[in-house]
């Protein structure tokens, strides 16, 4: 990619040189034929991938190419690339605005903004108009379920927040129609901040249904708010959880109050997890994010009461705060715990998730996946430690039959006051 006109300069004489050298190629005849063809070959293919730089480069200097507002998180830094070039900036030019040096852009666009803070990224964004839409697309494929709210505040057409349902779940005050929607924006602006930062977080979808983004915004607000509840009544600790308290928390699966046990014994380690039922339009099981303090936060639905639907979604949302939220990776995560994903990072909380409740080591030593009887998952879950539903949830998954076992699994449910109840009915 050309980066300035210097470059372009360079590649330009680049093409010139690349065309000499297939010139003198082309006419020796001292070459043999299938070396000649090699040589050929290999320039064009260079050629070729060099004009479409310059192309490209001068196409966005005279405004021939019309930037599109829509876009996937991995176009973004090319598109900051592009946006400057189209507005004639150099990179000198950019780094005054921003008050950086230049040396510092060329990092930034050399390495596709790898090093780059989500406030610097926004920054950028601003200075070159780079629009930041939402984009909900369930067509797209698994790993491009991305999306990047609005810009600004401005842009929200706050009508389309799910007012009468915050009223009625008592999160807003009730009212008119008209006082419904002005409630909604403010609360959502308080939860959010009054300049929406919380909404410039870049989200990670898991989802195979069509997400409604007003609806989203609206139920992350309440886990903000529930979140800082929390905080303002407690002594949350600074964050010091790691993989070691999982088999903690595994231990926690066999007891009835295994759940509320494992909201306390998050909160001791400066993990914060609250519920919330889903709001319609959203399909959610759960999401993980960091507040703007650094605190992770765990918001589950329980949408799917199943305690075993319970203790994969928890330990899959664990896993994004473990392997992800804390190294560096900027996503709030939104996750639907029965979608199809291809996704890196979802492949990686799955796995966390099944090697944490069940190590494959142990699995592989089990009677219960080839039997898959009642009696087999009771005693192979007595020696994995772990509540039977667990077991059966994994050979429904592993088999991708979901009658298989049902009673098992339906035995036990979780409310959304953590309170695991017996379902007599089966």
């Amino acid at each position: 990619m050309i980066y300035s006109e210097k470059q372009y300069t360079r590649t330009q004489s680049l093409l010139q040189d690349l065309n000499a050298a297939r010139a003198q190629i082309a006419e020796n005849n001292a070459t043999s034929d299938w070396l000649k063809q090699a040589e050929l070959s290999g320039l064009d293919s260079q050629i070729a991938k060099t004009k479409k730089e310059i192309e490209h480069y001068e196409k966005l200097k005279d405004g021939r190419i019309s930037l599109s507002k829509s876009y996937t998180l991995q176009e973004l830094p090319t598109l900051l690339v592009d946006a400057r070039i189209a507005k004639n900036l150099s990179q000198t030019d950019l780094a005054h605005l921003l008050n950086l040096s230049p040396q510092q852009i060329q990092r930034y666009e050399a390495t596709s903004y790898m090093g780059a803070s989500l406030a610097k990224l926004i920054e950028v964004a601003s200075v070159l108009g780079v629009q930041m839409s939402g984009m909900i697309n369930p067509n797209t494929k698994a790993e491009n379920r991305i999306f990047i709210s609005w810009k600004s505040s401005n842009e929200h057409d706050w009508s389309k927040l799910p007012s009468r349902q915050m009223a009625k779940r008592g999160w807003i005050p009730k009212g008119s129609e008209e006082d419904l929607i002005v409630q909604a924006r403010d609360y959502v602006r308080e939860m959010l901040g009054h300049n929406l930062s919380r909404a410039h977080h870049r989200k990670k979808l898991r989802a195979d249904s069509k997400l409604n983004e007003y609806h989203l915004m609206a139920w992350q607000a309440r886990i903000i708010e529930l979140s800082l509840n929390i905080i303002a009544q407690r002594e949350v600790v600074s964050y010091k959880f790691d993989e070691h308290n999982m088999k903690r928390l595994k231990s926690m699966t066999t007891r009835r109050t295994g759940p509320t046990e494992a909201r306390e014994f998050l909160l001791s380690k400066g993990i914060v997890l609250v519920t919330e039922p889903h709001l319609p339009k959203t399909y959610l099981d759960g999401m993980a994010m960091l507040l703007n303090n650094g605190t992770p936060v765990i918001g589950l639905t329980l949408r799917h009461k199943r305690v075993e639907n319970f203790w994969f979604t928890l330990f899959h949302e664990i896993g994004h705060v473990l392997l992800h939220l804390k190294k560096g990776v900027v996503f709030d995560f939104f996750d639907q715990e029965d979608a199809g994903c291809n996704d890196n990072l979802e492949k990686q909380a799955d796995h966390f998730a099944v090697e944490k409740l069940i190590p494959d080591s142990e699995w592989r030593s089990c009677l219960a996946p080839f039997v898959a009887s009642e009696e087999a998952v009771t005693i192979d879950a007595e020696k994995l430690g772990v509540h039977p539903a667990i077991v059966a949830g994994r050979i429904r998954k592993e088999r991708e039959d979901f009658q298989l076992l049902s009673a098992l699994v339906s035995r036990d449910t979780v409310d959304v006051n953590l309170r695991v109840e017996r379902n007599v009915k089966v």
